[in-house]
């Protein structure tokens, strides 16, 4: 053979490698794109089974759609010698009543909410400053989302306002949280509750009707209601508020909206 032949030859072959060559590299790209869509497919399929959305919901509801959710486990506040952890429960499908002086709500990880409703007392701020931090360690994963509602100021008493800010600064160490501040009406208060289907809670906050008629009570369903009934709202950027079904926006109340 040729010089000149053996010389095309050698080229050709080379041709051939560096075709070869790109045409496994252009496989290997499509392989990795198609891997990393399938990645990402099956990450939000979890996030979707797992029942967490990006932005937790807090509605404000009526008494009947409230009732409307049937929730099952109830937690309620235990006096003050009772263990902390008494006052608590973790579900799925949990919820508490008749939060007034109280300070009352839930820290939410994948699996569920851990709802707290702790009693206003010296040996709860106590207890609370000790224990609640190890205990929200021991019985949830990773924080998602939390909430804290509650709070009255009573002349000569401070244990309220004091339980409320000791609960929220431990609250803080896990997570932002969204919060309803103490109550200005002395006869204001909730039902709370928690549902993971739908990574929502629901509150129930109702009024009386008049100081002569404390036992008829009307729902708070109106942006106008619910500013006039908290000293401090603040929404957490992981959480949609809602009143009546309605979307509250933060170009309505910038001041709420962390």
């Amino acid at each position: 053979m040729r010089t000149s032949d053996k010389a095309n030859c050698v080229s050709e072959l080379r041709l051939e490698c560096f075709c070869a060559r790109q045409s496994l590299n252009s496989r290997f790209e499509i392989l990795l794109a198609n891997f990393l869509f399938l990645y990402f497919i099956y990450s939000m399929n979890i996030q979707n089974h797992n029942g967490i959305s990006f932005q937790s919901n807090i509605h404000f509801v009526s008494f009947a759609e409230f009732d409307k959710q049937m929730f099952r486990n109830f937690f309620y506040c235990q006096g003050a010698m009772h263990p902390l952890n008494e006052s608590m429960l973790k579900g799925k499908d949990i919820w508490t009543s008749s939060i007034r002086t109280c300070s009352a709500g839930g820290i939410v990880d994948n699996q569920g909410a851990l709802g707290f409703h702790f009693f206003n007392s010296l040996e709860n701020i106590q207890k609370v400053k000790d224990n609640l931090f190890s205990i929200i360690k021991k019985k949830n994963g990773k924080a998602k989302s939390a909430l804290l509602i509650g709070g009255k100021r009573i002349d000569g008493i401070e244990t309220s306002l004091k339980l409320f800010d000791t609960v929220l600064d431990k609250l803080h160490k896990f997570v932002q949280p969204s919060y309803f501040k103490v109550y200005k009406n002395m006869f204001a208060e909730s039902d709370l509750g928690y549902d993971k289907r739908s990574d929502s809670w629901f509150i129930n906050l109702s009024l009386p009707v008049s100081e002569n008629s404390l036992e008829s009570r009307e729902d708070v369903l109106t942006l106008k209601k619910l500013k006039e009934c908290f000293e401090k709202i603040k929404i957490a950027p992981q959480d949609k508020l809602y009143i009546a079904g309605k979307e509250v926006k933060r170009r309505e109340v910038p001041e709420w909206f962390c």
